[in-house]
């Protein structure tokens, strides 16, 4: 561990904890000056939101919410994030507030003193919130058929998932997880 992080959170781009407070620095500052004034009128910053979906409790943390538009900001490699749009999606209108535009602001981490620019990607607020309201449905049916059977085998394994992490999943490792 260092200054209370896990050695696995760094790698080749943020070797340590030093690299990664500079990089932090040189990201804020390049998102501030590409934003401008774009961000003046948020109602929402990392917000938790909670509400039932399709039968199943669903939350989730918006980075932030302006108006009538929905902003995530993204470090990692690039990445579709229509899933994770679409549940902030139906979420915020749970909660009385209506998305009609949402983005993913790609802010990079550089080891180089020059940061790179931020990107910004336009997500599709109908097809993401009807994905998303797809695989809750499957989520739904699936925790639904493992309660009523308790066959393990009712619940599918996604190893691609940033989550499939034995910090993340109580299943990690165990008899009921193969992976």
């Amino acid at each position: 561990k260092e200054g209370g992080l896990h050695a696995d959170m760094f790698d080749k781009t943020t070797p340590d904890l030093q690299t990664a407070r500079s990089q932090l620095q040189r990201m804020v500052e390049s998102y501030g000056a590409s934003m401008g004034q774009t961000a003046s009128g948020v109602v929402q910053l990392e917000t938790k939101l909670v509400a039932t979906i399709a039968g199943t409790q669903v939350e989730g943390t918006p980075d932030y919410v302006a108006g009538n538009r929905l902003m995530d900001l993204k470090t990692g490699h690039s990445k579709q994030h229509m899933l994770q749009i679409g549940a902030y999606a139906l979420l915020l209108d749970a909660n009385n507030v209506a998305i009609d535009y949402a983005e993913i602001h790609r802010v990079p981490r550089s080891p180089n003193k020059t940061h790179p620019p931020v990107t910004i990607e336009n997500i599709d607020v109908v097809t993401a919130k009807l994905q998303a309201t797809k695989t809750i449905q499957r989520f739904h049916q699936a925790i639904t058929l493992f309660s009523e059977s308790g066959n393990k085998d009712d619940i599918a394994e996604n190893p691609n998932s940033s989550l499939c992490q034995k910090r993340y999943c109580s299943a990690w490792g165990t008899s009921f997880c193969t992976l």
